[in-house]
């Protein structure tokens, strides 16, 4: 398998669905740090899988998530081994 293992930071929107007292302290994005095999990726975003099957033909990946370039805070090339 030739995709790249990273470990991310980055920013998330957030969303409150009560009523709220305190607007100050809702405001402001959550910050997340997520570990896995970058998938595809271009100039707009980064598509991560946090699984990727090991005896699959085509390496499977499982739990994919999206990121908008513009979220990532941080990122680190990981080598296994």
């Amino acid at each position: 398998m030739s995709a790249e293992l990273v470990y991310l930071e980055w920013k998330d929107h957030s969303m409150h669905g009560n009523w709220a007292d305190d607007v100050a302290g809702f405001h402001h994005p959550i910050h997340v740090k997520s570990v896995g095999w970058i998938m595809k990726e271009d100039d707009e975003g980064v598509t991560l899988a946090q699984s990727v099957g090991i005896k699959s033909e085509d390496d499977e990946p499982g739990n994919l998530i999206y990121l908008l370039k513009s979220c990532v805070l941080r990122r680190i090339k990981l080598v296994v081994g």
